[in-house]
This record gives C-alpha cells, sequence and structure tokens, in this order.
C-alpha cells in the first residue's frame, strides 16, 4: 500500500493533478456510481454526486513508470481505448422508470438530474417536473425538496459543462465521422419525381404543422370546430381537444353550428375531465397515445396551443426556445402523419395598420417560422 500511495503521489505530480487524491477510494471510484461524502464532508460543504470519467484525446503517454520506483514491473505501453460515453448511455426513458419505480429512489433520482442537468434543462423547468418524480404517499412539494440540492450540486460542480466537454473531446478522438446528409445537384432535383402534398381538408389543411392565430373572442373556436366538421365530412376522423371548455359549453356550440352527429369526429372537453391536460413533453406523449389508441385520426385540433405548453419562468419565450418547443410539434404531426392545428393568440406589437397578419401572432417570430401553414383570424 505505501509503495501504491508513493506512486500515485507521483502521477499526480507529473500530471500536475491534486495532490490529496492518492487514496484508493477516490482513486478507484467507478464512473456511473454515486458519491456519498460523510458526515463531517456534508457539514463543509459536499453533497452527493454522480462520478464522471473525462477522456482526453490524445493524452501526453506515461512515461515508463518502472523508472519511479525500483519495485514496480515495467509497464506496457499505454493505447488509446474507446468507451461510448454519450448521452445516451442515460437512458432518459429508463432513468425515469427507474425513479418511478421506488427503488433507490434517491440514487436514481440523483442519476436524472444529472442527466437532466446535462441536457440543459434550467433549474426552474426541472422543478416543474416534480410531480411527475413523486412517488404515492409523497407530495410534490417534498420532491421539490430532494430536487434543489441535487440541481444545484450538479451546477455547482459544472457537471453539465463537464459532461459537455467530455462527450466533445470523446467525439474528437475518434476518426471523422462520414457524412450522412444526401447532397444532390439542382439538375438531379428538377428531374425527381416527388409526390404532391397529402392534404386533410384540400388545399387548405396539409399533413403537418398548422396554426390558426386570432384575437380573443373574434371566433377562433368556431372557426376551428367549422374546420373539424369539413374534415369530418371528407371521411377522416378528427379529434378536437377544447383545452377551455366544458361538454356542456362544446355540446352549445355543436348545436349553435349545426355540426351532425358523427362517430368520426372526436371530442375532449379540457374542464370535464378530472385532470388537466398535461404539457411540455408529456404532452407530445399523451397525444401520441391518443394517436395509438385511434390510429385512423387524421387531425388533431389543440385549442388552445396554450394548454398544452409549458410556461417559461422568464416570461415570453425567445427566439430559440419557442422553434425548439413547436418544432416538437411539428415532428409530432409528422411522425404521426397527421394535420395538427394549434389554435393560438394574436398580441398587440405595432397598430393595426403597421403591422402585417404574420407579425400579429402572439410570442417569438420562431412560432410562425416553424408552422407550416399559418391562417390569421
Amino acid at each position: 500500500m505505501k509503495v501504491w500511495r508513493e506512486t500515485q503521489q507521483r502521477i499526480a505530480s507529473n500530471f500536475k493533478t491534486d495532490p490529496s487524491v492518492i487514496n484508493p477510494s477516490r482513486i478507484m471510484r467507478a464512473p456511473g456510481t454515486v458519491s456519498y461524502p460523510s458526515g463531517k464532508k456534508r457539514a463543509q460543504g459536499y453533497i452527493d454526486e454522480l462520478v464522471v470519467l473525462k477522456i482526453i484525446p490524445n493524452p501526453s503517454p506515461f512515461a515508463d513508470i518502472s523508472s519511479w520506483s525500483d519495485i514496480l514491473p515495467k509497464s506496457a505501453p499505454f493505447e488509446a481505448f474507446d468507451i461510448d460515453l454519450g448521452k445516451n448511455s442515460l437512458d432518459l426513458n429508463a432513468l425515469k422508470e427507474a425513479v418511478l419505480s421506488g427503488q433507490n429512489w434517491h440514487d436514481n433520482m440523483l442519476w436524472l438530474v444529472g442527466r437532466l442537468v446535462a441536457d440543459g434543462l434550467p433549474k426552474e423547468e426541472i422543478l416543474d417536473r416534480a410531480a411527475e418524480f413523486t412517488l404515492a404517499g409523497y407530495t410534490e412539494q417534498q420532491t421539490r425538496n430532494e430536487l434543489v440540492p441535487m440541481i444545484n450540486g450538479a451546477l455547482t460542480k459544472g457537471f453539465d459543462k463537464k459532461i459537455k466537454q467530455s462527450i466533445d473531446l470523446h467525439q474528437r478522438a475518434r476518426s471523422p465521422a462520414p457524412a450522412t446528409f444526401s447532397i444532390i445537384t439542382a439538375d438531379e432535383l428538377l428531374c425527381k419525381e416527388l409526390p404532391p402534398p397529402e392534404w386533410v381538408l384540400q388545399d387548405m389543411l396539409p399533413v403537418g404543422l398548422a396554426l390558426l392565430a386570432g384575437a380573443p373572442k373574434v371566433g377562433k373556436s368556431w372557426f376551428a370546430l367549422d374546420l373539424a366538421q369539413q374534415i369530418v365530412n371528407t371521411g377522416h376522423e378528427c379529434l378536437y381537444l377544447s383545452l377551455a371548455d366544458n361538454e356542456r359549453r362544446l355540446k352549445s356550440r355543436l348545436e349553435s353550428l349545426g355540426i351532425s352527429p358523427s362517430n368520426r369526429l372526436k371530442m375532449l372537453a379540457g374542464l370535464s375531465n378530472e385532470s388537466p391536460f398535461p404539457k411540455g413533453e408529456e404532452a407530445i406523449s399523451e397525444l401520441r397515445k391518443i394517436h395509438n389508441d385511434i390510429p385512423e385520426l387524421k387531425a388533431i385540433i389543440v385549442d388552445t396551443v396554450q394548454g398544452i405548453r409549458r410556461s417559461s419562468k422568464r416570461g415570453e419565450k425567445g427566439y430559440e426556445e419557442a422553434v425548439e418547443e413547436w418544432s416538437r410539434l411539428r415532428s409530432l404531426a409528422h411522425e404521426l402523419q397527421i394535420c395538427l392545428l394549434a389554435v393560438h393568440h394574436t398580441g398587440k406589437k405595432k397598430s393595426d395598420a403597421e403591422r402585417t397578419p404574420i407579425e400579429s401572432i402572439m410570442g417569438s417570430q420562431g412560432i410562425a417560422g416553424t408552422a407550416e401553414t399559418i391562417l390569421v383570424l
């Protein structure tokens, strides 16, 4: 053990690393495990943290370390090795399942927080998801109280930066991957026979993400219901999510519009359900589940889309955040091969004489930039 410690001291000195890290309990920590500090260290501010392995590409090779001690045998030449430390090694769904299983909740939650921080999620957004990770018998506030020190610790230790640097360095150390994108010439493109757009409502609503925007009380919901009826009349099935209405009000609107009873028109009145419709990624998962249960659906109308958007603690979402959020809706529409019509509001940005219909859409310009079909009332 004495020789081992001396060797570790020389390694630390050679590579100018922390000279105190020479004890076996620290040297031999396995990446992917959780390090628990002692009570004394906790009092000094140490926290539970996930052990990570940082790979440095093309490091300076170990000198013949047998020269550091006459007792050690001559070492084998240093050889590069390949370890995949990509973010997918901490599979998000698997971590969620482990947390919700109730077994070793604290350890699994620590892993999951580390993954979420590494993915760039801000602290408030992780805390907003506390209910998602709360086990039966516990309150959401108790979960939030557990999450706060985990998130603070990950941010204080720069866990997100460490993971990103490790992945970037590891990827740069590998041989460049061949290009995965298909590049063609203008001649080739002009000669290609491409299928026409698939219309859910002819010349108006194709497969993809559509946006219907208008001022409050201008008649967006009435128009959206009329579109739903037209879609059904073409022979398609349509789901109308009326997230801010109850069944009584929704029935009244159907009667006022003279919409004929049809099994092809599905309805969901948000206020008549015990639980609110989920938001963010959970909303996308729920829409996917609904489509799996009703695979004949060719259109889903979300009235209004704010009911499935996760709010931002910083107020109005910026361009990049809006593009990322709405791109997920667009990807879902193409994945399911449906028209996803998002009912949204317009806002007051300029005088009516100065603004264009696109400029009147509430929120970031990234919303209009991401939607493929735009209708403004």
